[in-house]
């Protein structure tokens, strides 16, 4: 690995430290989410070049072993699920980025019965304007009219970090 590679997965490592450690001042259920999730990333061999797979057996690990959990997006109907966490990966008008997962998102809010405790996305990319526009409003008024979580990460091959967080 060199140098620069090592300086990147240092940055990440810490910035995933951070969010851990303000996550659990915020929400506990969240950090424990989070942690699992991060700890199976570094059982795994994290060797700090950012991998979707490592990413994904994480979530999914996460998912079989804690009850009420679907990820998005899914070619399945969905249903309600305690905690919806939710894999924005590709670039962020994609299907697969984070435009497609937030409609999949707002659809499934508005489809089931029963809101989501906790709705966790994470993306690979941002854009904080876009967002801003088109979805804040939506998901305030989520939070506001069911009093459930949602929290937004970014992950990039140097940082992680809270992009929204309301409760």
């Amino acid at each position: 690995m060199n140098k620069g590679s090592l300086i990147r997965k240092d940055m990440l490592a810490s910035t995933m430290d951070s969010t851990d450690q303000f996550l659990r001042r915020v929400d506990r259920h969240l950090a424990s989410i989070f942690s699992y999730i991060w700890e199976e990333m570094r059982d795994m061999g994290w060797e700090g070049e950012f991998s979707k797979n490592i990413f994904s057996h994480g979530i999914k690990r996460f998912a079989k072993r804690t009850r009420n959990v679907q990820i998005l997006p899914s070619k399945r109907n969905v249903k309600f699920h305690q905690i919806s966490i939710c894999k924005a990966f590709d670039k962020w008008r994609s299907q697969k980025g984070f435009k497609g997962v937030a409609e999949e998102v707002i659809r499934n809010w508005e489809s089931s019965g029963s809101p989501d405790d906790i709705t966790l996305i994470y993306t690979f990319s941002w854009d904080e304007l876009d967002f801003d526009i088109r979805y804040k409003n939506e998901f305030d008024n989520y939070v506001n009219d069911t009093g459930r979580t949602v929290c937004i990460i970014l992950i990039t091959s140097h940082t992680c970090s809270v992009q929204y967080l309301k409760r």
